[in-house]
């Protein structure tokens, strides 16, 4: 993941020939893997090399062979490395060569997330939730972008929908969810989902939103034990010391 971070860096500042050698060390070692072969498919393209036309018939071959593209394997490795660079261009392949599928929406919203292209980035995720409106990873997918990009009316809706759906909570997207209350002043409500959430997972925000919620629900001995286990968890956050501080 390292390497391949490095190379798309390389690619995308224009130089390609030591961003080839890289992934040709890469194809020794591992010379049947579909984001490798992809990766050196565009890079000989770019520096108009023959080789090009070799690692596309790879690619070809591969396709049999695989459950999912190598085009859609390859974008999915890359932007997991924030590349959107070459990662684009697999893509635009992909749609040239493909009808659109789910997979290939999930990566798009995935590539204009990290592009800065919040609504288009939702949007996708929508097309996909019309085919399946119980899919759990898209609703949360959904709510994550939505409450990123400041819509926290959006993301409630989203989230509260996701747990509607799940057998058992998320512990995760109960604390977002607690955090939208708190930030609505639904001290309440944010309580039961920090209770939660501690019950089930080690995050010391969890316990310093718990604190929060009992400081201003005046409930100061519990707002002091939740602060102390935030502060035990995490010496070095500056907001709980500033909540005991408050408290005290």
């Amino acid at each position: 993941a390292a390497i391949l971070g490095f190379c798309a860096q390389l690619a995308k500042s224009g130089n390609r020939e030591d961003c080839v050698v890289l992934l040709n060390m890469l194809d020794n070692r591992k010379p049947n893997d579909p984001t490798v072969t992809v990766c050196l498919s565009i890079l000989y393209q770019l520096i108009e090399s023959s080789k090009s036309d070799e690692f596309l018939a790879k690619i070809s071959q591969m396709s049999a062979n695989l459950p999912k593209s190598p085009n859609l394997i390859a974008a999915a490795s890359l932007l997991e490395v924030h590349d959107t660079f070459l990662s684009e261009i697999m893509l635009t392949r992909e749609q040239l060569q493909c009808q659109q599928s789910k997979d290939l929406l999930i990566l798009l919203a995935k590539f204009t997330q990290q592009n800065g292209e919040y609504s288009r980035a939702q949007e996708y995720l929508k097309e996909c939730l019309e085919a399946n409106q119980e899919d759990l990873a898209l609703w949360k997918m959904l709510g994550e972008y939505q409450y990123s990009a400041g819509e926290l009316d959006k993301a409630l809706v989203s989230f509260e929908k996701l747990l509607a759906l799940a057998e058992q909570p998320d512990p995760e997207i109960c604390l977002r969810l607690a955090l939208i209350n708190i930030i609505h002043s639904n001290y309440e409500k944010a309580y039961d989902l920090l209770m939660y959430t501690v019950q089930n997972t080690e995050i010391a925000l969890a316990w310093t939103c718990l604190g929060v919620c009992c400081l201003r629900m005046e409930q100061y001995d519990e707002a002091e034990a939740s602060l102390s286990q935030a502060n035990e968890m995490n010496k070095w956050d500056p907001t709980t010391w500033g909540y005991c501080a408050v408290l005290c």
